[in-house]
């Protein structure tokens, strides 16, 4: 957030001043917001003592043997630690490294594959531009709601887990999905129906009212899908959801690579309709198994 309150303040200064405003506002705000979070997430660190590790105190013990005990369980106890944040954090990281450079090839090759398509340099960026700077961000907002369950859910279905509570983490996961699929099939159709109200009043463009039409669908896979994956990361299944992610965005970026240049932006659309789909089959098909 203080990323956007930069770009809307630098924006403002600019328009009063008469200045042209360019990319690099964004940019910057970008920055200053990724700056920000850090500096908060340190400061927040280092005020906390949850994340301390227990104090041993062998003053009071006197035999050597027994000290020296001590001192190995600390030892075993910290290596247990670094190995269980490990196994979570190396997926997660990898995760997170994998999507980006995918998500970097699919972006190199999309504008050349609608070239080959037959449209023109300054149409495919515009359709591209469309797609990822209007289109996708209304369809995800309302997935900030789905988003914050999420974070909410992980510890929850952590301490469950931690407590084998296997029938409680059934129903939730059945809940879940559930309440899901009605948010996304409600919002969906509200972005289905609603479609040219927003193609028109808020971007001013008719090409946008086709592409959330079809994009609407994805509404449900993604509710779900995003929620299910935060139940997995509390279950401690970083490592599948790791080779779901990789599998759904191979498939994307291969729908890219050979399905746009026959068919056009409905192909990368369809493309991140197969993607999604596949993710939260995946997702479902792990959490079937669970407690069975």
């Amino acid at each position: 957030m203080s990323g956007y309150f930069l770009f809307f303040f630098l924006y403002a200064y600019y328009m009063e001043k008469q200045l042209t405003v360019t990319i690099h506002l964004a940019v910057l705000g970008m920055l200053f917001g990724e700056c920000f979070s850090m500096l908060f997430s340190i400061i927040s660190y280092w005020c906390t003592d949850h994340c301390k590790f227990p104090q041993f105190t062998p003053h009071s013990i006197t035999d050597k043997a027994s000290v020296f005990s001590i001192k190995k369980l600390r030892s075993n106890t910290y290596c247990k630690t670094v190995y269980a944040l490990a196994a979570m954090a190396i997926p997660l990281s990898g995760n997170r490294i994998v999507t980006n450079l995918l998500l970097s090839l699919e972006a190199v090759s999309l504008p050349e594959a609608l070239t080959r398509f037959g449209l023109s340099q300054a149409d495919a960026l515009r359709q591209y531009g469309v797609v990822t700077g209007m289109v996708l961000p209304l369809i995800l907002f309302p997935g900030t709601i789905t988003n914050s369950v999420s974070v909410m859910l992980l510890p929850f279905i952590a301490e469950a887990d931690a407590r084998n509570q296997i029938r409680k983490i059934q129903n939730i996961i059945r809940l879940s999905i559930i309440i899901c699929f009605i948010m996304g099939v409600s919002f969906g159709g509200l972005l289905f129906c609603f479609a040219p109200f927003f193609g028109s009043f808020l971007f001013k463009s008719t090409m946008a009212i086709k592409y959330i039409r079809i994009l609407s669908f994805l509404c449900p896979f993604l509710y779900i899908t995003s929620t299910l994956t935060s139940i997995l990361h509390g279950l401690g299944k970083t490592g599948p959801v790791f080779l779901y992610s990789t599998a759904s965005l191979c498939l994307r970026v291969l729908f890219v690579c050979f399905l746009v240049q026959q068919t056009g932006m409905i192909g990368y659309l369809g493309s991140i309709l197969g993607s999604q789909i596949l993710m939260c089959y995946l997702v479902i098909r792990r959490l079937r198994c669970f407690g069975s």
